[in-house]
């Protein structure tokens, strides 16, 4: 069977030898066997499921996270022969029909789609007339709660094997997993006593290291001479800068194109068709540098990048790991830096307070990313033992270099441990009647408006961007307390919220107000708020603001129901056209730039009961 194997991978992939783990994992499937296989970043996970979807009877079904890259997989194992197709919210709901009759009629090796589309009810129906030959679950630690990237949907993805009376064989494939993540993926997607295939995480060809630039300016000078130095002006290879905000792709990106270096941005913010065009430059060598954040990268094959840096800490090792782990898959030496600043934990804790709802245990998947940066020990061997691997010291990281006594890092932990102290002498003070007065006073001005934060500033005086926003500056309360440090005020409020004198309202904006003075109260903010409220709701809403909102609420409730993007259903700009026409009929609708008969056959009708639902005449155009 082994020979027949390497045989047809040969014939079909061009694969003269498999890589470690893909042997087993493949001949795991051939024999009905539930398969997990957990390679690391370019060990060739594909071909696990590829190759027996060729060889085997039916059409495999690959349930892959990654919409912006199915077409890629499609279009290159079409190159090859063999017949794959994909179905996901990029289409229509006639491209998508054609896709699913092809894969039941068994004109389909492959089809790839994604899990949303996989759970639901009308592909559930269509399933079990297909003689599916296996299941493959592609970035499979999206199934685990306890994962990096959870995805609710994955959890429901056991369903496709139940509704199916052959029972095929499930593989499941990740790059990065621990033991408690593999437990949670085989119990989640109900796999039969599983096959555990794994290969060795460690990757000899790529040198770990981590720098701690004080302050933003000492880190974009770093990343200049770190590019300067590898000489990406000129010099051959690529190199992916990741950051883990949007607004901080877009000023990197600038940073390095200002210097002259030739660098594109990458996030979910921009359009399909810019990202597109970006990756397609980044690929053919266009743009050597790209800066992106996690939306680029997973599923991507580019050998020759050899350079990642970690701008921002990321949230997690396993996001940490995946992302560096794309640099050197050529087998080329290549490096792996992280800039390690205090301030990044700041904006992960933000993110990880917007993902709360979808994620469980990410305050202590950061908290081992700030160990990883703090650690003494060897790079790699600290990465492989977060997996549960025991490897020897790497001889290439940084602290390997300096004998296991990094002089950049013990100068790090010298100065956090003194900043640490002198915060620790700022925030002592003892408040005297008077200065407790000025606080309650501060907190009756603003009852549950702020945060502590703020409101400390606000006292002390601060000139910090929030307080020039909310003009603090120039409230009566602004530098009453300037002689007190900034963090006193803090740790005085935590004293008045522990003795539950203050209360918190809000959970992901959390804001400060006395508990004997709520801001629902008849004093409450000054009785302001209250007027301004009571004059708020006493203003008309004008019909034409009202049928805006009616049509725009149906808009989302369509563009939910079809798995569309809102503007496929309708742009904002013809809404507001349909609310000052107020068509009559079909053919009105029909007349108004930007809609089209296709729309109106398909939503006009209930566009015109919501116009005819309005009571008032049109507004003029």
């Amino acid at each position: 069977m082994t020979d027949i194997l390497l045989e047809e991978a040969a014939r079909q992939f061009d694969i003269e030898n498999f890589l470690p783990g893909q042997r087993d994992a493949i001949t795991s499937i051939f024999e009905k066997c539930d398969t997990l296989a957990l390679l690391p970043t370019g060990g060739g996970k594909s071909l696990i499921y590829q190759l027996p979807a060729v060889m085997l009877d039916g059409v495999a079904l690959v349930i892959s996270p990654l919409i912006a890259l199915m077409k890629d997989q499609v279009d290159a194992l079409a190159a090859r022969g063999v017949r794959a197709a994909y179905c996901n919210s990029t289409q229509d709901e006639l491209e998508q029909m054609k896709v699913l009759s092809a894969a039941v009629t068994g004109k389909l090796k492959l089809l790839f789609i994604s899990p949303e589309k996989a759970v639901s009810h009308s592909f559930l129906q269509l399933l079990s007339r297909m003689n599916v030959s296996l299941i493959a679950v592609d970035e499979a630690h999206c199934v685990s709660k306890w994962g990096h990237d959870f995805r609710p949907e994955f959890r429901q993805l056991h369903v496709l094997r139940e509704v199916l009376k052959a029972k095929p064989p499930i593989c499941a494939l990740t790059a990065t997993a621990t033991g408690q993540v593999i437990q949670d993926i085989t119990a989640s997607l109900r796999m039969t006593n599983a096959k555990v295939v794994r290969r060795s995480f460690f990757r000899p060809n790529l040198e770990f290291s981590i720098a701690y630039p004080q302050n933003d300016g000492e880190k974009e000078a770093m990343l200049l001479e770190l590019l300067e130095m590898m000489d990406f002006r000129k010099g051959p290879g690529k190199c992916i800068v990741y950051c883990s905000t949007r607004a901080k792709v877009d000023g990197v990106s600038e940073l390095l194109r200002n210097h002259n270096f030739r660098a594109g941005k990458y996030h979910a913010g921009r359009t399909s068709g810019i990202r597109e065009r970006t990756h397609d430059s980044y690929s053919i060598g266009k743009l050597n540098i790209l800066v992106a954040t996690n939306a680029f990268g997973m599923g991507m094959d580019d050998p020759d990048v050899r350079l990642i840096v970690h701008y921002q800490v990321p949230g997690s090792v396993e996001a940490y790991f995946q992302e560096a782990g794309r640099a050197g898959r050529n087998g080329n030496p290549a490096r792996c830096v992280l800039f390690y600043m205090n301030g990044d934990f700041v904006t992960q804790n933000f993110l990880l307070g917007q993902e709360r709802a979808r994620k469980s245990g990410g305050e202590a998947l950061l908290q081992i990313m700030r160990n990883y940066g703090t650690s003494t020990i060897c790079r790699q061997k600290f990465l492989c033992g977060y997996f549960g691997e025991v490897v020897a010291n790497c001889g290439k990281c940084d602290v390997c270099r300096e004998d296991g006594k990094p002089a950049h890092t013990a100068e790090y932990l010298v100065a956090l441990a003194e900043k640490k102290k002198a915060r620790e002498i700022k925030s002592t003070h003892t408040f005297a009647a008077a200065e407790e007065e000025i606080v309650r006073g501060a907190l009756k001005r603003y009852p549950a408006i702020f945060g502590k934060g703020i409101i400390a500033g606000l006292l002390h005086g601060s000139k910090a961007k929030d307080l020039l926003k909310y003009r603090l500056v120039s409230s009566e309360f602004y530098g009453k307390l300037s002689h007190i440090a900034t963090e006193a005020i803090v740790k005085f409020l935590e004293q008045l919220i522990e003795q539950k004198q203050i209360k918190i309202a809000g959970q992901k904006y959390p804001k400060i107000y006395l508990a004997d003075f709520p801001p629902d109260s008849p004093r409450g903010r000054n009785g302001k708020s209250k007027l301004r409220k009571t004059e708020k709701s006493q203003k008309e809403v004008s019909p034409e603001s009202q049928l805006i909102r009616d049509l725009k609420n149906f808009r989302d409730r369509e563009a939910r129901k079809l798995k569309w993007k809102k503007f496929m259903v309708m742009q904002n700009a013809i809404i507001v056209r349909i609310a000052r026409s107020r068509p009559n009929d079909l053919k009105e609708l029909i007349a108004i730039k930007g809609f089209g008969s296709a729309k109106a056959e398909r939503f006009g009708n209930e566009i015109l009961r919501i116009v005819r639902a309005c009571d008032s005449p049109a507004f003029p155009s």
